[in-house]
């Protein structure tokens, strides 16, 4: 079945249509039973990186860095969308302009060093002296 085939056949019906994409991630509650947990991080290791851990990291610091990396992105909790980032992404959409929102927040990057100095005016002073 292609996607024309479907969204023809819905589009009286809508609701009838199920998404992949608003399909809920693979609960993470097995994080008190250690055997389903480490089965989980596995099994994330090869949807990542296409093969299992083994093969994907043969040493064995390689492999236990790769590991705690994996099981520490399961541990941590579902951010949610920023409000202001469904806001613009609104108003891009009122616009024409379609955008998925990601769930990154500008606040989460860091500040710009401030040195009290710019480059530009480095530069130009740079070239007033050397002329």
């Amino acid at each position: 079945m292609n996607k024309r085939y479907l969204r023809r056949k819905y589009r009286h019906r809508p609701q009838r249509i199920r998404s992949r994409r608003l399909a809920p991630a693979p609960p993470t509650s097995c994080q008190d039973d250690p055997a389903a947990f480490d089965q989980l991080v596995r099994q994330r290791i090869e949807k990542l990186f296409g093969g299992p851990l083994e093969v994907v990291a043969p040493e064995p610091d390689l492999r236990e860095a790769v590991y705690s990396a994996v099981a520490a992105a399961l541990r941590r909790p579902v951010r949610p969308i920023p409000p202001n980032s469904l806001e613009f992404a609104a108003r891009m959409r009122k616009h024409g302009l379609i955008i998925t929102p990601g769930t990154s927040d500008f606040s989460d990057l860091p500040e710009p060093l401030d040195l009290g100095w710019s480059l530009s005016e480095a530069i130009i002073e740079y070239r007033r002296r050397g002329m």
